[in-house]
């Protein structure tokens, strides 16, 4: 917890990557468990753009995690 301290921002930022991380990891354990078939939708609804499978399909380049996926 921050109370506004001068590292508001950065944590807020690393919050956010953590938050993003843990939704990937998510994501992928959802893909990969199926034994016969997994069927996946994704479509521009309520907050998807922030979604890991958004980040997956359309990596960002500005953000470091996504750079190898965006160059593939």
């Amino acid at each position: 917890m921050d109370l506004a301290s001068d590292d508001l921002e950065d944590r807020r930022a690393l919050q956010e990557r953590e938050d993003l991380a843990e939704r990937m990891r998510l994501l992928h354990v959802a893909l990969t468990r199926a034994k016969h078939l997994c069927v996946t939708t994704w479509g521009k609804i309520y907050e998807a753009s922030r979604s890991a499978m958004a980040r997956l399909l359309f990596p960002d380049p500005d953000f470091p995690g996504d750079r190898a996926r965006a160059n593939v």
